[in-house]
This record gives structure tokens, C-alpha cells and sequence, in this order.
């Protein structure tokens, strides 16, 4: 991957709805996302003593949000290869998304620009941070993994979001957002769920 390149790729408009898995004590704050600024994901390299960027993560459909919150297991192209976690009792909800400057990578033409593919953006980022010391210094198999550094230069040009492959459901997509670079008036991300007063709430960011 070369992320020297990320300044030529295309950026599209957003206009659809995505998906997130929560909590139900956590419904109205189901798109915060001022808690990743120290949490390292796949696409931030974040901790608590080098925080980074605020990161939102949607998906395309309601099954690969459950999959990607860890509440389904197994593969859902398989006949009865999915289980529930009984340990993760979440529900689903439809975000509404209007989004400038994104940058799709699961386009073959985009992702060529910057020499990634399906495999690199999906595939072992936690073990980067976590091999052998003596594989640190200049090695391609430790340190800040591939998508992090791709993600650090999205963020360092100014795009807004990404489109990419899910790493749990890889026929799936998954959409990163960040939310510090929204501009009201121009980008929103907006859901409503009722509350347990049975009142309908409406939450939209920024």
C-alpha cells in the first residue's frame, strides 16, 4: 500500500442509509463518537496515551452490523453457520447518511491507485502492534498496521469517510466517518429510535 498516492483518489457523495449495532441503554448516543479517539481499530492507531481522530463505523445491512459488534458468529454463507452471542443482546438501527468526500475503496480502479486490495484492507492489523520488538524497526509486519496509516492520510487530507470491506462478512461493506471533519448544512448522520417512555427521539450529528 502506498499512502503517499491517497490525494488522487476519486471522492463521492454519500446519500443512503447504514446501519449500527447497540446497546439499548446507549440508543441516544448510538453515533457518539468522542470515546475512539483512544481506542485503536482497524482504521486508527489511537491509544490512551497518543489518542487520534473521532472515528463512526456504519454498515450496509443490519446482519453485518451484528457481525461486526460481535453478536453473530460463524458465516452467513453457509446453511446454519451463524450463531448468536447470548452474551451481546444488541439491536439495529437505520442511520440516514448525506456525506461529501468520501473515498470508496471497494473500488478496483481506487484502490489500485494506492497498490491495496480486498485482502490488505481486511485482513491482520492487531498483530502489527503486538509483534516481537525486534521486528519493529523498518519491518513491513509490525508497527502501525497498513489500514491505520491509510486512514491517518484519509483524515490528514481532508476526506470525510470511506467505504471499505467488512473484516468479519468481507462480501459486506462497512462505512468509516470522520465526524470531526462534518460540516453542518452540507454533511449529516441522523436516526431516531423511541425512547422507554415510547416518545420518538431524533438524533443527528453534526
Amino acid at each position: 500500500m502506498d499512502v503517499c498516492h491517497c490525494h488522487a483518489l476519486k471522492r463521492v457523495h454519500v446519500a443512503s442509509t447504514w446501519h449500527r449495532a447497540v446497546q439499548t441503554p446507549y440508543l441516544g448516543t448510538a453515533i457518539s463518537a468522542s470515546h475512539t479517539t483512544s481506542i485503536t481499530t482497524r482504521f486508527s492507531p489511537a491509544t490512551t496515551k497518543t489518542p487520534g481522530y473521532e472515528i463512526l463505523y456504519l454498515t450496509e445491512n443490519p446482519m453485518v452490523a451484528l457481525f461486526e459488534a460481535q453478536a453473530l458468529f460463524g458465516s452467513p454463507t453457509k446453511p446454519g453457520g451463524v450463531i448468536a452471542n447470548p452474551a451481546r443482546p444488541l439491536v439495529t438501527l437505520p442511520i440516514s447518511v448525506t456525506l461529501s468526500d468520501v473515498v470508496d475503496l471497494t473500488d478496483g480502479a481506487q484502490s489500485a491507485l494506492i497498490g491495496t486490495n480486498a485482502q490488505e484492507l481486511t485482513g491482520d492489523w492487531q498483530a502489527f502492534g503486538t509483534r516481537p520488538i525486534s521486528l519493529a524497526a523498518g519491518s513491513p509486519h509490525a508497527g502501525v498496521a497498513p489500514t491505520q496509516q491509510l486512514a491517518v492520510e484519509l483524515f490528514r487530507i481532508g476526506a470525510k469517510g470511506f467505504i471499505t470491506f467488512s473484516a468479519k462478512v468481507p462480501e459486506y461493506k462497512v462505512l468509516g466517518i470522520f465526524t470531526q471533519h462534518l460540516v453542518l448544512g452540507t454533511d449529516k448522520v441522523e436516526y431516531s429510535f423511541h425512547d422507554m417512555h415510547g416518545a420518538l427521539q431524533a438524533v443527528t450529528i453534526p
